[in-house]
């Protein structure tokens, strides 16, 4: 009888931890403390990004820097997990406008973007690109910075598109 009590009570807690109804510091002051490893057990990746308080968000990304310092520590001397990462890097970088243009494309509108942050984007992914290429750069890097170039084209053409707030915007 008592085992079924606890195993109720531990799925309630697995509910609510899950749900985000309870941050893990609330859980803690509230008895909760059995949550944390259960939530780890059964991670929902429908909640990932949905964090309870400040404090957790924190401690997520220190002890992924901490992970990744470590796992780069210990394979530094390998060429090709050198490249990979590098690789990663500048693709994860090209890719940092994407957000905005699919945004601007569900929305259909560019409203509240800043056109002159976008100029500024190009210009420096320009400059940039125009780097790699007379420095004879591995191909990832102008190739990257031509997506960059790329997609911030995208969003000014958004920009043009999407009506008379947009024109307003570039005049």
């Amino acid at each position: 009888m008592k085992w079924t009590d606890d195993k109720k009570q531990l799925s309630h807690i697995r509910r609510r931890f899950l749900s985000q109804q309870v941050s893990t510091r609330h859980a803690v002051s509230a008895g909760l403390h059995q949550s944390a490893p259960l939530a780890l057990m059964n991670l929902d990746v429908r909640y990932f990004w949905k964090w309870s308080a400040f404090e957790d968000y924190l401690l997520f990304c220190f002890g992924l820097a901490a992970l990744g310092a470590v796992v780069t520590l210990l394979l530094l001397d390998s060429v090709v997990f050198v490249e990979a990462l590098g690789s990663l890097a500048v693709t994860f970088e090209a890719m940092l406008a994407l957000p905005q243009l699919l945004q601007n494309l569900q929305n259909r509108s560019t409203r509240g973007m800043s056109v002159k942050m976008v100029l500024l984007w190009t210009a420096g992914d320009a400059f940039k690109t125009a780097y790699f290429v007379m420095n004879e750069s591995p191909a990832q890097f102008w190739v990257c910075g031509s997506v960059q170039i790329l997609l911030d084209g995208a969003i000014l053409l958004q920009v043009l598109l999407y009506g008379q707030d947009g024109r307003a915007k570039l005049g």
